[in-house]
């Protein structure tokens, strides 16, 4: 990448950042999202779960938010399968956790190529459990965890992509993604 693109990548970055601030409610966040956030990670989707990401999770069942530009993919899809998102939410959770709670990607989803048999267990589970992905062509994903070590909380944050490979520079998705945590636990969910 040359200084120009650079340049230009950072000023588009910044720009998220800056209109985070005035983001109030969910239409803002949704619209935000998709018009500038997808700029600088692209995705069709965003699911964030909170609560306890145990694998005996139905005492404390997890909070789900979903920014979706697919029409299958909502709050409500969320809701009526709640038993396999959670499923495999948990499984996400306990990969990133297993990866020292660093963000990782899953590319591929239609073609199990994983170099760890493990990441092709994972795959094979959410195309299972999560059939807009096979649906709507999504073929790859991003999960970022937020550890909250104050409230004992923890968010996953989990970007699908119809892009092949989702790919994302480390500086950017660590500050971007600081911004999308703060304006997810200050608005309204649905």
């Amino acid at each position: 990448m040359n200084n120009e693109a650079k340049h230009e990548q950072w000023e588009k970055v910044f720009s998220v950042i800056e209109q985070s601030y005035s983001i109030d409610e969910h239409f803002d966040f949704f619209n935000w999202m998709q018009e500038s956030v997808n700029k600088v990670l692209p995705h069709s989707v965003l699911l964030t779960s909170w609560g306890n990401f145990t694998k005996n999770h139905q005492k404390n069942k997890l909070s789900y938010n979903v920014a979706s530009t697919l029409s299958g993919v909502s709050k409500q899809f969320i809701s009526d399968n709640s038993d396999e998102v959670d499923s495999v939410i948990v499984q996400l959770h306990q990969a990133w956790l297993n990866n020292n709670r660093c963000w990782f990607a899953l590319n591929n989803l239609d073609v199990i190529v994983a170099t760890k048999q493990s990441d092709a267990d994972l795959i094979n589970q959410v195309q299972k459990n999560l059939s807009f992905i096979q649906r709507e062509k999504l073929k790859s994903m991003l999960v970022y965890g937020v550890s909250d070590r104050r409230g004992s909380n923890e968010c996953l944050y989990v970007f699908f992509s119809k892009l092949e490979v989702f790919e994302v520079r480390d500086s950017v998705l660590g500050l971007i993604m600081s911004y999308i945590d703060n304006v997810l636990r200050k608005i309204q969910h649905l």
